[in-house]
């Protein structure tokens, strides 16, 4: 299919440890979007406001005492097309032995393979925005929430989706890098996990239901597939997962789908302090 892309630009400049930054489009609507304006001279799609730093708020400015002072600018590009709508980060300034731009072009690929997965056509509904998680010195973990309606479907699917990256040689950073996958499957079958979203707590027993298909084998290998795969896409993952940092520790987050009746995935969290690789 043909991709017309136009970007439009939204900066942040930030001069802290590490800022944890949330961009999130509000509502399903576009009128519910930032105002945009149309620059007359580049022919590019601006947000017409800007985000400041002083003007966030304590849990926007989360910092990261484990990094030095650095100089980091994001800026939000906008893939736009028909009822097509869909955000992910660019860095304009980095650290200076990074490659910003292998990094752009991976965080673009993998927020725009939702396309392919999905064979998205202009008469589809799609819209997706995202939100920054792990840090930017070493590593950047994005969190891709949205929804798609299939022409002439009876109602929208809600989709999530991720990418985690090691900055320095812009390699994957997948679950199974990060956490021992036998000692996370045992802990899910034996019911140590949380389930994040509040809103999906009242499910619990549904939700323990569709965990509990899965033997403790399948889940080593449903955490294998977990995230993309190195550079290719060989198959677009069912699985995905992503980590915040608080203080010190990495805390990490596995992605389930589950019934469109619970809302088509399940965000939860395992215990265990066994789990780190």
């Amino acid at each position: 299919m043909k991709k017309k892309t136009e970007k439009g630009y939204k900066r942040v400049s930030l001069k802290m440890a590490v800022l944890f930054v949330s961009i999130f489009l509000s509502g399903c609507q576009r009128g519910n979007t930032v105002p945009i304006v149309e620059d007359a001279d580049s022919g590019m799609i601006s947000e017409s406001s800007s985000t400041k730093t002083e003007d966030m708020t304590e849990s926007d400015l989360a910092l990261d005492n484990r990094k030095e002072e650095e100089e980091v600018s994001i800026v939000t590009a906008r893939y736009e097309q028909d009822k097509i709508l869909i955000t992910y980060p660019q860095f304009e300034e980095i650290e200076k032995d990074l490659s910003i731009e292998k990094i752009n072009e991976q965080i673009k690929q993998d927020a725009l393979k939702i396309l392919e997965f999905y064979e998205v056509i202009k008469e589809d509904t799609l819209e997706v925005s995202y939100e920054i998680k792990g840090s930017f010195k070493t590593d950047i973990s994005i969190v891709y929430k949205g929804y798609y309606l299939k022409k002439g479907a009876s109602y929208p699917i809600n989709i999530i989706y991720t990418s985690n990256l090691e900055l320095k040689d812009v390699s994957r950073y997948n679950l199974a890098e990060r956490v021992d996958l036998e000692q996370m499957a045992q802990n899910i079958v034996d019911g140590k996990y949380q389930i994040v979203e509040k809103d999906k707590r009242e499910f619990s027993e549904a939700i323990e239901q569709e965990i509990m298909r899965y033997t403790k084998e399948e889940w080593i290998e449903n955490l294998k597939k977990t995230d993309f795969r190195e550079t290719s896409y060989e198959a677009y993952p069912e699985w995905f997962s992503y980590w915040e940092w608080k203080g010190e520790e990495r805390i990490d987050y596995f992605i389930i789908p589950v019934i469109h009746a619970l809302g088509d995935y399940v965000i939860i969290q395992v215990e265990g302090e066994d789990l780190k690789e």
